[in-house]
């Protein structure tokens, strides 16, 4: 279910994460080892991955007793700066996941299964491919018609969000920010697939109102592709 959103966020452009204070502070440093053992302290140990034949890496968890869901995060995305805009400071790392159901299969020849891959894939790397920003409730549709990104659902959207699996804002709050050092965050969001009306809603209120009507009608972070549209 989708609770309140992370405190941290409602104040982007106006505070940063606090640094540990530190005589010296130590240069920003990338792994993707502290990428992958981040997810997995939260949602448990990826096994299998998929190559996206570039330097991102797309991991995935598969479910468990625990967590009856398969969890797909990249690693790489935060090797290069993202172009924020102007003013703001601290907020151009991110790596991307979503969730899919127990009974998900991964077909890479079938797009009714496998564009959920293919969106993470291609959301990971538009920052470097169109010189863009990716942050929390940014939307991004399938083309100027939001088109249904498959024949087997009528969304055609994504809205970037922070995760909702996660039992309390504490916890949601540590995991949404990965402090690598140096001033640099990472920051990591979930992936929501959405209905075009609903980006439209959105635009015309605020992110915030949109994830508010998902809380009342208690939308899952884990996708289901024929979920009632809401607006």
């Amino acid at each position: 279910m989708l609770d309140a959103i992370p405190r941290f966020f409602n104040g982007i452009g106006k505070r940063k994460p606090t640094p540990v204070p530190t005589e010296e502070k130590p240069a920003p440093v990338w792994s993707r080892r502290a990428i992958t053992a981040h997810f997995s302290g939260y949602f448990g140990e990826p096994g299998e991955t998929i190559d996206t034949g570039g330097k991102i890496i797309i991991h995935i968890i598969s479910p468990t007793s625990e967590r009856n869901y398969f969890t797909l995060f990249t690693s790489g995305m935060s090797i290069v700066p993202m172009n924020q805009p102007y003013g703001l400071s601290g907020y151009e790392y991110a790596e991307l996941m979503l969730h899919l159901p127990a009974d998900w299969v991964f077909n890479p020849k079938d797009l009714k299964s496998y564009w959920p891959v293919e969106w993470l894939k291609t959301l990971a790397y538009l920052p470097e491919d169109e010189n863009a920003w990716l942050f929390y409730g940014h939307t991004i549709p399938n083309g100027d018609d939001a088109e249904p990104f498959a024949p087997n659902t009528r969304l055609g959207c994504f809205i970037l969000g922070a995760t909702n699996l996660l039992s309390c804002d504490e916890e949601r709050d540590a995991f949404s920010m990965l402090d690598m050092g140096g001033d640099k965050v990472v920051y990591c969001f979930t992936l929501l697939p959405i209905y075009k009306s609903e980006m439209e809603y959105k635009l015309r209120n605020s992110a915030q109102d949109l994830f508010a009507l998902f809380k009342l009608h208690g939308v899952s972070d884990v996708i289901d592709i024929n979920r009632g549209n809401l607006v």
